[in-house]
């Protein structure tokens, strides 16, 4: 009787919804072709798409690191200024279109109107009549000046510039340099090359006196070189070609855009592009003497305060700050000079005195809280990190940063970020930061704050996976500490801090995240505690189980020992005899492959001689026919085991038997140089026989005749063999 199918309200809706869903996906593969944008087409400066049009606005585009890179069709692109293009196009609506070449050759076409816009040129009273100037510039440029380390002819002094000569790279620069001398009235020569690294060593080789070259040059510590005096500062531009009022207007409107929603823009390029410079590069005359004075770095640092500074298992320190200042020293030039040794402090306050002990010179970490380095007495470098804060509380946030909050004794940085973003909360004071956890997760205080590169590795721990975090506005500055009145080397690690890759600190940090804690088998347990209950009770439940099945088997086990005994005396039987007859068989197949592979190598050797050719390949038929028949004899196991093996007679003619049993040893005989005698002694030469069979004994007897006479012997095995053999063979009636 059928069942009648019966919907369910349920099933109803599951099967609405599952077919609005395919429609769904139906539609938002199809829909994206079918209403694909309108094509664009391109019809003289403009780019249509439906309604949106674009202006394709050409650009000049030449070589400059930092500036402009990867001038060329297909080249990647970057820099300031490539950035700076990039940010403006969707304000101003432009589409831009690249034209290559050198800063003199693009200036010229740029003048005759074969180019649309031509970045970082300075504003000059002449220019004013031969292009268009914006109302804001697209960046400032910064100066100085360079000479050979010992060269007091040339001072800061502009009359010191008379009678030299002065190299610059074309260009922006050196339209700068010409300024300068012109409103200085200096009698000088003005050299321009085509790239800074040229400059650079025209002045080390002597053809000029000085370059003047923007702050973004390159370091150039260990070179022979120095800064001597800036030259100044000054706006630069993107101008537009004259006749092209439609142009100005659209690049006013997206600088006045863009200036609203990135105020910071230029100066995040700056920063970005033209960070480290060769004045960070340059000591002064006192950071010199420092240095001379000095062959040693000595560094304290926090015991706990881990992945920035921190002691291993061996008492030595570690963390990011062994990585910070040899590589400040290496970029100075001073990575053989000075050697930087670490001592390690559990506390701030024995560490900030000590270095007015003169004990040390510099410490780590020190935030940029002003107010607490007067306390100190200190004077704190350039940020060499910025990282948040976060609050660690049980419960609920409301009421945990209203009670009392837990901060490491000593650590004035954790004291001071309290105080400032929970004034009215209690501060608690706590030997450790797992202290202070503890108290957390005890109820002992209402929270504590962590350093945000801190908070995962110590929560991670088990014991406090039930604390909640929440990321708070303030952000700390990290950098290096020095004792007041160390002007000389407060101005050097600044040095070294300006020329780290911005991402140094965070790219290598990561190394040392994972020696804050060691996570154990408890943590494990204490994390996954409901995984590890539900797996024990899956075991205990399995190992019941069981237990039932064994006491189960024990009781009948008695019962079925005869039948399996049984059994494993007739699968043991039926193995022996497919062993043996695996070994006959394998035994067996050997000879006749044996013989195919030589007489297939001699085929090779004599393919030139037909008579022979046709023998070896008779021979390898015949060899291969017997190879056949052995393997069909495979498929008889199952006959065999069922006792029901049956011979399979057929017409053979004896001597053509022997001639093939013997073609089958030929290539052996032959290997071992053996003489194999054979005569045929029957009267009638047709038989009735199991070919597969008599044949199978004659190469049986034949094979261990040659296996076991030695090379160079004889032996009559074979005619003993051929008469045992065909002693079994019938007649064939006439």
């Amino acid at each position: 009787m059928k069942k009648k199918c019966r919907w369910t309200w349920a099933g109803r809706l599951g099967w609405i919804f599952g077919f609005c869903g395919a429609i769904w996906l139906w539609a938002a593969w199809l829909l994206p072709t079918a209403v694909s944008p309108a094509t664009v087409a391109v019809s003289g400066s403009r780019v249509t798409e439906g309604n949106y049009q674009q202006k394709i606005v050409r650009v000049a585009y030449y070589q400059e690191p930092d500036w402009q890179e990867g001038a060329g069709e297909g080249n990647v692109k970057r820099g300031y200024c490539y950035e700076y293009y990039q940010r403006l196009a969707p304000y101003a609506n432009w589409r831009y279109e690249y034209v290559y070449g050198s800063f003199p050759e693009l200036y010229k076409m740029f003048l005759q109107g074969e180019i649309d816009v031509f970045a970082g040129l300075s504003w000059t009273e002449e220019r004013t009549g031969q292009f268009l100037y914006p109302e804001l510039p697209m960046g400032q440029a910064q100066y100085i000046f360079l000479k050979r380390s010992g060269d007091s002819s040339i001072t800061e002094a502009p009359a010191s510039f008379n009678g030299k000569r002065l190299g610059t790279v074309a260009g922006i620069v050196e339209s700068s340099l010409r300024e300068f001398v012109k409103q200085q009235h200096l009698r000088t020569e003005v050299l321009a090359y085509g790239n800074t690294g040229a400059a650079i060593a025209a002045l080390q080789e002597g053809t000029v006196d000085a370059v003047l070259g923007e702050t973004s040059i390159g370091v150039i510590a260990n070179t022979g070189l120095e800064s001597f005096v800036s030259g100044g500062t000054k706006d630069f531009y993107l101008c537009v070609t004259a006749g092209r009022e439609d142009l100005l207007q659209d690049l006013n409107y997206a600088q006045e855009s863009l200036h609203q929603v990135m105020p910071a823009l230029t100066k995040q390029l700056g920063d970005k592009y033209f960070r480290r410079s060769n004045v960070s590069a340059t000591l002064t005359a006192g950071e010199k003497k420092w240095v001379a004075e000095h062959d040693m770095l000595r560094v304290g640092i926090l015991s706990n305060y881990m992945p920035f500074s921190g002691t291993d298992e061996h008492g030595m320190a570690t963390g990011i700050v062994k990585e910070i200042l040899p590589e400040m020293m290496k970029l100075l030039g001073l990575g053989e000079k000075i050697q930087v040794t670490y001592r390690s402090y559990s506390s701030f306050s024995n560490m900030a005195e000590d270095l007015h002990k003169g004990e040390l010179d510099v410490i780590f970490p020190m935030f940029s809280d002003m107010w607490v380095a007067e306390q100190y007495g200190l004077a704190g470098t350039a940020d060499v990190v910025s990282i948040g804060s976060d609050f660690v509380y049980a419960g609920e946030y409301a009421k945990a940063k209203e009670r009392k909050i837990a901060v490491v004794r000593g650590n004035y940085m954790q004291l001071a970020a309290s105080r400032s973003i929970y004034p009215e909360a209690e501060i608690l004071f706590y030997d450790t930061i797992e202290g202070c956890l503890d108290a957390v997760k005890y109820g002992g205080a209402g929270g504590t704050l962590l350093n945000g590169m801190r908070t995962y590795p110590l929560l991670r721990q088990g014991r406090y996976k039930m604390l909640n975090v929440s990321p708070t506005s303030e952000i700390a500055m990290l950098g290096f500490g020095v004792a007041g009145g160390s002007a000389e080397l407060l101005n050097l690690l600044n040095r070294g801090v300006s020329l780290l890759p911005d991402d140094y600190v965070m790219v290598n940090i990561r190394t040392y995240e994972q020696d804050m804690y060691e996570y154990t088998l408890a943590d494990f347990f204490a994390e996954y505690q409901f995984l590890v209950i539900f797996l024990l009770s899956l075991i205990a439940v399995l190992a019941v189980a069981v237990a039932v099945m064994y006491v189960r088997a024990a009781r009948t086990e008695k019962k079925t020992h005869y039948v399996l005994q049984r059994a494993l005396e007739q699968a043991e039987e039926g193995s022996r005899a497919k062993t043996n007859f695996l070994f006959n068989m394998s035994h067996d197949i050997r000879t006749p492959m044996n013989a195919i592979l030589g007489f297939t190598e001699l085929l090779k050797k004599n393919k030139d001689k037909p008579e022979l050719v046709n023998d070896y390949v008779a021979k390898i038929q015949s060899s291969g026919d017997f190879l056949l028949s052995l393997i069909n004899n495979v498929l008889e196991m199952a006959r065999i085991e069922s006792g029901q093996e049956t011979l399979s007679e057929e017409v053979i003619n004896v001597h053509e038997l022997v001639k093939n049993v013997r073609a089958v040893f030929e290539a052996s005989l032959r290997a071992k140089n053996l003489i194999l005698q054979t005569k045929v002694l029957v009267e009638h030469p047709d038989a009735y026989v199991d070919t597969t069979k008599v044949r199978q004994i004659f190469l049986n007897l034949l094979s261990n005749a040659v296996k076991y006479t030695p090379s160079g012997g004889q032996d009559m095995a074979g005619n003993q063999g051929a008469a045992l053999g065909l002693a079994g063979l019938r007649q064939v009636p006439d």
